[in-house]
């Protein structure tokens, strides 16, 4: 068979018979999103089609094995993009915190080690890097509070326990804990 061009040809020879692997690796001129885009298009015809209770049942016919494993890889493909976004976060993380931990090490002022730069750069980063200064909160301690409080905008330490360190790192990492973050 000749090579598929288009999304519409995709399209077309995917309902018609449904075979993913073709779809998938087409040489399709749009991103990576608009590819997957359009293959969230197909399985959802499929779904048309096919009550989604045959589509994973294991007898299923062969078109809704077919819309199985596009979902699979879809998935797949998803946790992928998800994974390296998470692994950027990481890298970027470590490369700031050890930088950070760096520049303050000999500075004793509380208010210093948490108007460094770096330290604003991680806070910069955003939610995704909560769970990396939980890990290091409580593998090496230091001064997060600050920034957990800043990004998540949420504060659970009482106010009676400000101020003491252990029950502050107590406080967030519980609160880590609860929420799947550590």
């Amino acid at each position: 068979m000749s090579e598929i061009q288009s999304i519409d040809e995709v399209r077309g020879v995917a309902l018609a018979d449904f075979t993913p692997k073709r779809a998938v690796h087409t040489r399709i001129h749009h991103s990576k999103k608009a590819q997957m885009c359009e293959l969230t298009k197909l399985v959802e015809k499929a779904y048309e089609k096919n009550t989604p209770e045959s589509i994973f049942d294991s007898s299923a016919t062969a078109p809704a094995q077919n819309v199985r494993r596009v979902y699979y890889r879809l998935l797949k493909n998803e946790s992928a993009a998800t994974n390296a976004k998470e692994a950027k976060i990481q890298r970027q993380f470590r490369k700031l915190a050890d930088a950070w931990r760096l520049q303050t090490a000999a500075v004793s002022s509380t208010s210093e080690i948490v108007s460094n730069f770096y330290y604003y750069q991680i806070i910069g980063l955003g939610e995704g890097v909560v769970p990396y200064i939980l890990r290091e909160l409580e593998s090496k301690g230091g001064q997060w509070y600050l920034a957990l409080r800043a990004i998540t905008n949420e504060n659970p330490v009482p106010d009676e326990e400000i101020g003491n360190i252990k029950k502050m790192k107590a406080a967030w990492l519980k609160w880590g804990r609860e929420r799947g973050l550590i």
